[in-house]
């Protein structure tokens, strides 16, 4: 998921401190850059399907991929910070729902989710409309 929808889809800007020609393009010394993860994440030369979600490209043993081809945090000495402690709310946050709820599309719902980037961060549109089930407790 977050391949595909990077908290922050323009990320990591830097400033070029020397002139440099990269791939035929001449970048002058002073110029900003920035790396487009919401693009980068979704380049057909680094994932086949860039459009599926399909977990399994992170899992152990899956065929190696670019090193700059995710990051959803930042890259290098300046990643973010805030990073572990948001994967691990993250993952607490979707078991607990989870585990108590299952989530049923709505009337409302709508696919795909428009999106925009008000400020910095990606968020829906038009947000979320789900609708919450109880999930039925279990007797021990």
């Amino acid at each position: 998921t977050l391949r595909l929808y990077p908290p922050v889809p323009l990320l990591v800007a830097r400033t070029c401190l020397l002139d440099k020609t990269v791939m035929g393009q001449f970048i002058p010394a002073g110029t900003t850059l920035i790396a487009p993860a919401w693009h980068i994440h979704r380049n057909p030369e680094y994932w086949p399907e860039p459009s599926r979600f399909l977990p399994e490209r992170f899992a152990e043993g899956h065929p190696e991929r670019h090193p700059m081809a995710y990051f959803p945090f930042g890259i290098g000495p300046r990643t973010c910070i805030g990073r572990r402690l948001a994967l691990i709310e993250l993952k607490m946050s979707i078991c607990k729902i989870l585990r108590d709820f299952k989530l049923v599309p709505c009337e409302e719902s709508q696919y795909p989710v428009p999106l925009v980037v008000p400020n910095l961060t990606l968020r829906p549109g038009v947000g979320l409309r789900v609708r919450l089930e109880m999930r039925r407790k279990c007797k021990d």
